[in-house]
């Protein structure tokens, strides 16, 4: 079983309709370090996603998921 963690992007600029568009971040067998007010990731992978925000749903993001790692349902 693999472990994924999802983690959305706040005022992240790029040329990309921002207003439009959400930036999603998965993390992929690693974990979250926290040391002091920093938080680390580490010993995995990651991988970005940006999806429409009028199409933004649990299925649209495992449908991103899907393009990124084999998703057992």
């Amino acid at each position: 079983m693999h472990l994924v963690q999802i983690h959305v992007i706040k005022g992240r600029k790029s040329k990309m309709d921002v207003l439009g568009t959400l930036s999603v971040r998965f993390h992929f067998n690693g974990e979250f370090i926290s040391a002091g007010k920093k938080l680390f990731y580490s010993g995995g992978r990651e991988q970005m996603s940006y999806i429409d925000r009028d199409k933004v749903s649990l299925p649209e993001i495992v449908g991103h998921l899907k393009d990124h790692c084999t998703v057992n349902e």
